[in-house]
């Protein structure tokens, strides 16, 4: 028998699932959505990523935990009409104005240019490194969903790179960027769920559960308003 081969998409889905049943958010899910486990991961990809909604903006994540980076505003709205073109920035004779580039599209709130101007201040191969920077962007690229910006923000929380270690902060951002598609976040938060104290994994699962319901209302408010008749 031929073994199925199974797609980007579908490895996604699974891995959703997986972390669904394994925060035990699925029964709820269920219950209110009455979908199997493989819709209700498409569905959160079809919402535009979970991080993406005001009620489960990264601001959120940070004021619960109470660490200094929170920030009040939120990111700028996208009236950019210039093509997202940020590619990874590489050392060669185009570097600096590249580099412009992404600042630019960055500021005017694209989040691919900002998560890859968190990685060239992260990463120091073609800059000194500056994690403050880093940080910054990662945090920026995070507002708006973006799955790897998550997982890298999180490893920064973990290991302490630019502010104090905090494993529970780590822990969620790890969770929600696997729940918007990261498997490599997934493994981390799996890594890191052995090195944390029963304290920290009761603080970091408080505020995933805080998060979740705020999620299901807002389910609950979309399926109310969805069945209105039109005026």
């Amino acid at each position: 028998m031929q073994a199925t081969r199974q797609t980007p998409a579908r490895a996604n889905r699974r891995s959703r699932c997986k972390l669904l049943h394994y925060a035990g958010w699925y029964p709820a899910m269920h219950s209110l959505l009455k979908l199997p486990c493989p819709r209700l991961a498409a569905l959160i990809a079809e919402s535009g990523t979970i991080m993406k909604a005001a009620y489960l903006t990264l601001f959120t994540l940070l004021l619960t935990l109470g660490t200094t980076h929170a920030r009040a505003e939120e990111p700028p709205l996208l009236i950019d009409p210039v093509p997202r073109t940020c590619q990874p920035l590489q050392a060669g004779p185009s570097l600096a104005d590249d580099l412009k580039l992404c600042v630019r599209q960055a500021e005017l709130g694209h989040a691919e240019a900002q998560y890859q101007l968190g990685n060239y201040w992260h990463d120091g191969l073609l800059i000194k490194q500056d994690f403050s920077l880093a940080l910054h962007w990662y945090e920026q690229a995070s507002l708006q969903g973006h799955a790897d910006a998550q997982h890298r923000l999180g490893l920064m929380f973990a290991n302490g790179e630019g502010v104090a270690v905090n494993r529970s902060q780590a822990y969620v951002i790890l969770k929600m960027s696997a729940i918007n598609g990261s498997d490599e976040a997934f493994d981390a938060s799996d890594l890191l769920d052995a090195q944390m104290s029963n304290e920290e994994l009761q603080q970091a699962n408080d505020v995933l559960s805080h998060i979740f319901r705020r999620y299901l209302r807002h389910i609950q408010e979309q399926n109310q308003q969805d069945s209105l008749p039109p005026r």
